[in-house]
């Protein structure tokens, strides 16, 4: 075999592994933003579902409870926002202030047992989580 067809072939195979890891680097970039699509939406389903479980509480007269779900609701969009802004999506980030401050209202009403109030301040802020992209 000649210096050049070693040459050649060694070329090839250098031009190959890497052609392979870009491919393979490319594939595992999208794979890793659609994990955090998906981390997202069950972070959105996860404080729908506080938000839910607290305006249950409000109809059986669980004032307790119901302020520790939406606490908790709270808590969970609070890590969304932080993603959402750690993504670049700072606009999406900004519209769940205003589900933030719903839930905060519905905390509140519901410490002065105004369940009328809660449930209407709670469901606005279901409203605002759909709005922010949270799905139905």
């Amino acid at each position: 075999m000649s210096f050049k067809i070693v040459g050649i072939f060694l070329l090839s195979l250098v031009l190959a592994a890497t052609g392979g890891w870009l491919a393979g680097a490319s594939s595992r970039t999208s794979m890793e933003l659609e994990r955090k699509r998906s981390e997202l939406q069950a972070q959105f389903a996860d404080a729908r579902a506080l938000i839910l479980d607290g305006r249950v509480s409000l109809f059986l007269s669980n004032s307790g409870d119901a302020i520790e779900r939406f606490q908790n609701a709270r808590s969970r969009i609070g890590i969304v926002q932080r993603r959402l802004r750690e993504m670049g999506q700072v606009e999406q980030a900004g519209r769940l202030e205003i589900a933030l401050s719903h839930l905060a209202d519905a905390q509140h009403a519901t410490a002065l047992f105004d369940a009328t109030r809660a449930q209407f301040s709670a469901e606005q802020a279901l409203a605002a989580l759909r709005a922010a992209g949270g799905g139905s």
